[in-house]
């Protein structure tokens, strides 16, 4: 829990210098872009809405749809390329990372195996 703790510090320091980095040193032509990206998405659940059977369905649509783009952007449109292997490489890469890092911090005998040792030196 404690490492979750801290990730979370870490995320929302970030955020943080992200939006000061926004407040600051944007300008103005930009925070009209950023502006006119916001309330076209808005209107886009206003439209919607007016269409579809509730707010929340409206806005669940929108969010589903831009998770998808998102997703298309990181992974590629292909289900099976280049790309998409190694964003999966590298993610179960990470994972491992973290897990033996907290295998390391919770259960030091099991993080000094043998096999535990390999897979870190190939991974890393």
């Amino acid at each position: 829990m404690h490492l979750l703790h801290i990730l979370l510090r870490i995320l929302a320091g970030i955020a943080g210098a992200v939006l000061l980095y926004v407040a600051f040193f944007l300008y103005e032509d930009e925070e009209a872009r950023i502006q006119n990206r916001l309330d076209a998405l808005w209107s886009g659940i206003d439209k919607l809405h007016k269409h579809s059977l509730s707010w929340e369905s409206a806005f669940l649509q929108t969010v589903s749809r831009i998770c998808t783009q998102l997703l298309d952007r990181i992974f590629g449109t292909k289900i099976f390329s280049l790309q998409s292997t190694a964003v999966v490489f590298v993610a179960s890469c990470v994972s491992f990372i973290f897990f033996t890092a907290y295998l390391g911090r919770f259960a030091p005998q099991l993080a000094r195996s043998r096999t535990t040792n390999l897979v870190m030196h190939y991974c890393s």
